[in-house]
């Protein structure tokens, strides 16, 4: 596939989009990068994101992409790109569609990762139009769940015969706990007495923010946890929260010691996590938009659960993960406080799924998942347009 041309077009903010762009590189194919934003990336910024300086070009646009920012690109890549890779969200619909209009032969491959993308209703109608207008432009897609594919084909038309891909995305091996290497810097989980100790990875500084849905900080309000930590903790169980949590001096909530974003690309993160009894994987759903959102996939926050051996804890709710897990489950459901608190009391239950988790977690590394990749691009390239 070496000869095979990607233009990635996203937002650098988020490491499982690093993660694509590193594990595309990593089969062979020449890969650039469109950073949609207004100021182009620092090194700094770069290297958070786990890039190497000058290992993958990174072009900044916003509005306009220049005929000599295209010469550029074509330079790198040996022509014109084989296939637009767009990641994540109706937004980067509009740069996507300036690009096709320059390449409009080039194939489009739009990782959906979350679906809904929206905080409420109306967002979530908006969002669904813009899906709407640029369909017929969008050759494939990836989709986290067949349950995401269902609800997006439901919602946008004539997508249901277009090639498509299902995957948790990925992240590459190294950065997953390993039970049989341990660093020394790895931060000791020390127990406060024999009761469970779980941990939370979601955003915690917004756990105490107040439900909205028409206010301008209403995409807050989906880590809007606070209040359930709080009746959690009043059970006995230990909850370990980010540095930049408010515990409010709430007995049993604590916080973890803050990780780079190079300890969590090298599998320190989770190895720290694995000491825990459960990973509370999760969303307030406030609404019936985050409902749908939850129902379909945790996108980021599933994918990094992944790379730790610790058990999972998701809501009722979290539906696409029986495709996940089957028959041999790594986490289990739960409906409320009370009923999340007495399964984790039960040792001999987290024992099990924990097993189950160590033997099957790095099938969702990007290595494990390269041949369907590979094979899906080719189907893509290969496929005639679909005309909606």
């Amino acid at each position: 596939m070496s000869e095979i041309k990607i233009l990635v077009i996203a937002f650098l903010a988020n490491p499982t989009c690093t993660n694509w762009i590193q594990g595309l590189k990593n089969l062979g194919l020449n890969v650039a990068v469109l950073d949609w934003k207004q100021s182009a990336a620092t090194q700094s910024e770069i290297k958070n994101w786990g890039l190497k300086e000058n290992e993958i070009p990174i072009f900044n646009f916003w509005d306009d992409f220049s005929i000599e920012k295209q010469q550029k690109v074509e330079n790198f890549l040996g022509g014109a790109p084989d296939i637009l890779f767009s990641w994540e969200g109706a937004l980067i619909l509009k740069p996507l569609q300036m690009v096709k209009k320059i390449y409009p032969r080039t194939k489009i491959v739009h990782c959906v990762n979350t679906y809904p993308n929206a905080v409420n209703k109306l967002t979530e109608i908006r969002m669904n139009w813009r899906y709407r207008n640029v369909s017929s432009l969008i050759d494939s897609y990836i989709f986290y769940s067949h349950t995401q594919r269902n609800m997006f084909i439901k919602a946008i038309t004539n997508t249901e015969n277009k090639p498509y891909l299902i995957m948790v995305e990925p992240f590459f091996k190294k950065a997953y706990s390993c039970i049989n290497i341990k660093s020394d810097n790895i931060p000791i989980l020390h127990r406060f007495d024999d009761n469970p100790h779980v941990i939370f990875t979601g955003r915690a500084s917004e756990l105490w923010h107040k439900n909205s849905y028409f206010g301008f900080k209403a995409h807050s309000c989906r880590d809007a946890l606070g209040s359930f930590f709080q009746q959690l903790a009043k059970t006995g169980i230990h909850i370990f929260l980010p540095s930049q949590a408010n515990t409010k001096n709430i007995p049993n909530l604590h916080l973890y010691p803050d990780f780079s974003n190079d300890e969590i690309f090298e599998g320190q993160f989770a190895e720290y996590i694995s000491q825990f009894d459960a990973h509370l994987v999760m969303y307030n759903e406030y609404n019936s938009t985050m409902r749908n959102w939850v129902t379909s996939g945790l996108s980021t926050r599933f994918a990094s659960s992944l790379t730790s051996t610790t058990p999972l804890a998701v809501t009722k709710t979290s539906k696409f993960v029986e495709e996940h897990w089957k028959d041999k489950p790594f986490g289990f459901t739960f409906s409320d406080v009370d009923d999340l608190a007495q399964s984790l009391r039960n040792k001999q239950m987290l024992a099990s799924l924990r097993l189950n988790m160590e033997n099957v977690h790095t099938s969702y590394s990007f290595e494990s998942q390269s041949r369907n990749i590979t094979r899906f691009l080719n189907e893509v390239l290969n496929k005639p347009k679909i005309l909606n």
